[in-house]
């Protein structure tokens, strides 16, 4: 890769465990559907919904045929590659592309010369906006939806830290409170509500 060259680097931490057996991934599968990055078991999922033949995705709920389950071949290398005891890894998958070819160009439709429309044919767009290609030969997953699962973990990730960090709040601000009402019982406070208003809680 020359200097002008730029590298699309995009990882996310994703767990080994089956959500369906809660042991480590043998066969890494997906539903054809599915559009997270997260797997599941095969073994494990054949066999829950063996008389049925079909049953909801583990992770997404989306209603899965046994015949639509997708292998991960790249997962699977990663995961023989790790300890029987590890949790997690990191799927992370580079791109490389030159980044001339933007120069000049519109953000929302890349262009690229006539001898490189063979080699690239669709593009992905990042949180940022960011309009980066997609090289047909270089996709170890299913090449788009690479990035769209990652980009819903982590989407997803953000989503429960800022649920976890209200329910924090919520559980600060009623301790708070129930400690106000206690003051407010022994007297010591006029109002519980005075405790919001007021700048050093150091009494509480």
């Amino acid at each position: 890769m020359n200097q002008n060259d730029d590298v699309v680097d995009i990882a996310c931490i994703v767990s080994c465990l089956c959500p369906i057996s809660f042991s480590k991934v043998s066969v890494p599968v997906r539903g054809k559907r599915c559009r997270h990055l997260q797997f599941f078991d095969k073994a494990s999922f054949l066999e829950l919904y063996e008389k049925q033949g079909h049953g909801p995705c583990p992770i997404c709920l989306e209603d899965t045929h046994s015949s639509e389950l997708v292998e991960e071949p790249y997962i699977k290398q990663l995961l023989d590659s790790t300890p029987p005891d590890q949790e997690t890894i990191s799927i992370k998958q580079e791109y490389s592309f030159s980044s001339n070819l933007y120069r000049g160009q519109t953000p929302s439709l890349p262009h690229y010369p006539n001898n490189r429309t063979n080699q690239v044919s669709r593009f992905y767009k990042t949180e940022n906006n960011e309009i980066l290609p997609i090289p047909q030969d270089s996709c170890a997953l299913d090449d788009i939806f690479f990035y769209q699962r990652v980009e819903n973990e982590q989407r997803l990730l953000r989503e429960k830290s800022l649920e976890q960090k209200y329910w924090e709040y919520l559980e600060f601000y009623m301790n708070v409170f129930s400690k106000a009402l206690e003051f407010q019982d022994r007297r010591e406070l006029k109002s519980a509500f005075f405790v919001f208003h007021k700048v050093n809680l150091q009494q509480i």
